[in-house]
Order: C-alpha cells, then sequence, then structure tokens
C-alpha cells in the first residue's frame, strides 16, 4: 500500500493540472452561475448549511463529464479565488466527506428495501454515521423533515379502516401542524387543470388566456 501512495498523489495532481484546461465555460454548466455559496461565521469560520449542499450539487453536476478528482480540483480553483486557503481546506474536506457518503448512499442499495420508513430510517442512519449529526442537518433538514411527514401522509391515506372523511380531517390536521402547503399547491395545479379545460373551449387569444392565468396566480 505505501508504493501506492505515491501513484495516488501523482494522479490527483495530474487531475488538478487537468482542471486548468476543462474550466466551466467548457462544460455543460458554461452561461450559469454557481449555486450555493460558503458561509462564514463572525469569526471567519466556515458555516454548515444548505447553501454549502447546494455549492457541492453544482459542480457534482459534472459527473460524466470529469471525473471526481477533476471536479475537485475545479471546485478547489473556485474556493481560492473567493476564500482564503484555510477555509478552502475546510470546505474540501466537506466536500471530500459528501462524497463518500454519496458512495455509500449508492451501495446501500435503497431500491430493494421493500418498506419505505425502513428506507428513510437506513438514510438517516448512513448520514448520520457518515457526515455526523451536525452536517446532517445542516444539509438534510429540511428534507428529511418533509420526507417523514410524507411517511404519515401516505399511512393515513392507505388506511383501509378510516373512513374517506376522517382521511379528510386527519390529513388536515397533519398538515396543519406541519405548516404543510403541498395540499394548496395541489388544489392551484387541479384549478389551473380545470381553467385550461374552459380557455380552450372558449378560444381566447393568448393575451387573454394570460390575463386569466395572472388572475389566478
Amino acid at each position: 500500500s505505501s508504493a501506492a501512495k505515491p501513484q495516488a498523489s501523482s494522479f490527483k495532481k495530474q487531475s488538478e493540472s487537468l482542471s486548468s484546461e476543462f474550466s466551466l465555460d467548457n462544460s455543460s454548466l458554461r452561461g450559469t452561475e454557481v449555486d450555493g455559496h460558503v458561509l462564514l461565521g463572525a469569526r471567519g469560520e466556515v458555516v454548515l448549511d444548505a447553501g454549502l449542499r447546494r455549492l457541492f450539487d453544482y459542480y457534482l453536476s459534472l459527473i460524466g463529464e470529469r471525473n471526481l478528482l477533476q471536479i475537485r480540483a475545479l471546485l478547489k480553483d473556485y474556493l481560492l479565488k473567493n476564500y482564503n486557503p484555510a477555509n478552502a481546506d475546510i470546505v474540501l474536506r466537506y466536500f471530500d466527506r459528501y462524497t463518500d457518503y454519496l458512495e455509500a448512499l449508492t451501495n446501500l442499495k435503497i431500491g430493494g428495501i421493500v418498506k419505505p420508513d425502513e428506507r428513510l430510517q437506513q438514510v438517516i442512519a448512513l448520514r448520520k454515521k457518515m457526515l455526523g449529526e451536525e452536517m446532517t442537518a445542516a444539509f438534510f433538514a429540511d428534507e428529511q423533515t418533509l420526507a417523514i411527514l410524507t411517511l404519515k401522509r401516505m399511512a393515513i391515506a392507505n388506511d383501509k379502516s378510516l373512513p374517506v372523511d376522517e382521511k379528510t380531517r386527519l390529513l388536515a390536521e397533519l398538515d396543519a401542524s406541519e405548516n404543510y402547503s403541498a395540499r394548496g399547491e395541489a388544489d392551484t395545479a387541479a384549478l389551473i387543470s380545470e381553467q385550461t379545460r374552459q380557455l380552450d373551449a372558449e378560444n381566447l387569444t393568448e393575451t387573454q388566456r394570460a390575463a386569466e392565468r395572472e388572475a389566478i396566480w
């Protein structure tokens, strides 16, 4: 294994040198603005938040065009242009931890787990193991809250012992307790669908249709 270390180091240096030839301007991300950010605290320290995950995902969208080490080198170039070397190094360590988690998630093969709640629990457990509590909360808090809520809603909707009106009441109570807006969004989507049928029947002009759409929104 000691012989392999210089080779890995050489490969990493080679990948980083290639990043200068592979910029965002000649990739599928050309013309886009870098998504996400590195948030700094009052003392200049890197703060874990969802914006950092978006930054990582932005660069990881290049998978298939370049390998992971080359993408890491591109991210490093961006960080060194915008932040001090110490913070850039910390962010790259978080990036490495995040990509290790994504690899472990792929190997978990959660698609083979039948029960949705069991799948979610295994994913959450993996996140805490690979990322730690703080990073898991910063990157996935909203996503996990919504996933847990969705499972609760599914349990109510699929409960054959409950009459329809009771399901409706329980779902409404659950949504209200969690400030869940998806049902309102679904109602809006249904309203748009119904309006489309009406507009088609009335043969309105594009200007008239746009005015009707604007009234709903």
